[in-house]
């Protein structure tokens, strides 16, 4: 009997201790950071990080002392790779990426991102489509999904003289001049812009305000 005993209780700690050596996973130590200096204040940052072109995680990051970051732990591998883009006014205006890399066990890797700024397309098939002695009225098309609003520059007599007349919100696509000389020439070009710059520009279009 007693025997039996010590065989129950020596294979209790036996097991005890079996459990009491299991480790936790060994992993690597990422820490995902966007530099915001304030010159273009992000409304909100996001990054996503992926292995072997595989998402496997997307969240939103925290701002500390103008730096957006989260820490991630990470079992030690080749193939990881990350991305980050920021928002401002409801705009995904900048976005960057990090080349490739691997972690190793215990490593404590810091992953600066660059984020570069996403511009609109240029506006094309700009013309004028109406004029009278005194008005004109140019029209314009434009696919691009980050815009705030457009620029419109206007030149009298020649295309040196162009300068900013106006500016229109992201839901014109056409400007209505007026105040301008009876028969004189006029030359038209815009140009798109977010918070984060401008497009380049838009093809000059020109046309005669009628006697």
């Amino acid at each position: 009997m007693r025997l039996i005993t010590f065989l129950i209780i020596a294979t209790a700690l036996f097991f005890a201790g079996c459990q009491e050596q299991v480790e936790e996973p060994l992993a690597g130590h990422l820490t995902i950071s966007i530099y915001n200096s304030g010159a273009n204040p992000y409304d909100s940052v996001f990054a996503s990080a992926a292995l072997d072109g595989n998402v496997f995680w997307q969240n939103r990051l925290t701002l500390t002392n103008n730096y957006y970051q989260a820490i991630l732990d990470l079992t030690p591998g080749d193939g990881y790779s990350v991305q980050g883009w920021a928002y401002i006014d409801g705009l995904r205006c900048y976005a960057g990426a990090s080349p490739a890399f691997s972690l190793e066990l215990d490593q404590q890797k810091y992953l600066p991102i660059n984020m570069l700024a996403q511009l609109p397309t240029a506006p094309w098939n700009l013309q004028v489509v109406d004029s009278t002695s005194t008005t004109m009225t140019i029209a314009w098309f434009d696919t691009s999904t980050l815009i705030t609003g457009y620029s419109i520059e206007r030149g009298w007599l020649s295309r040196d003289s162009l300068h900013v007349v106006a500016t229109v919100d992201d839901t014109a696509s056409w400007y209505y001049n007026t105040g301008l000389v009876p028969n004189s020439w006029y030359y038209y070009r815009i140009r798109s812009f977010n918070p984060a710059g401008f497009s380049s520009y838009s093809n000059v279009d020109s046309a005669r305000t009628k006697l």
